[in-house]
């Protein structure tokens, strides 16, 4: 089966657990349990990365037992990897041909190949 990848951009953490809890998750997590990945997610582009939280990431896997994500904004690797580092086991990252390639805000901030084979 394939990884069930749920983003939670949105959400403060105590919404995200009280969801997980009481709602949606609790009925499917028993079954897709091994599959079922929590993406932690600022939705601020780009995100700076004082600003990532990504203690989160530490957090829901504690607190919930399940397999955490990251899905980054920030400009650069770092996060990325301090993401990796605190438990995230997927990344989400954007990615782009070229920085320039239209006028669209998404390509500016997202990894180009260089960034990417850092």
């Amino acid at each position: 089966m394939r990884p069930i990848l749920i983003n939670f951009q949105s959400l403060e953490y105590t919404q995200c657990f009280f969801s997980y809890k009481e709602q949606i998750f609790e009925k499917i997590y028993k079954k897709l349990r091994k599959n079922l990945y929590l993406l932690h997610c600022v939705t601020d582009y780009p995100v700076d990365d004082k600003y990532a939280n990504l203690k989160c990431i530490e957090n829901l896997s504690r607190q919930l037992k399940i397999n955490v994500g990251y899905s980054d904004h920030t400009i650069g690797n770092e996060a990325a990897l301090a993401a990796i580092a605190m438990g995230a086991r997927v990344v989400e990252k954007h990615f782009t041909i070229r920085n320039d390639y239209s006028s669209f805000r998404d390509h500016q901030l997202s990894a180009n190949p260089d960034a990417a084979n850092q």
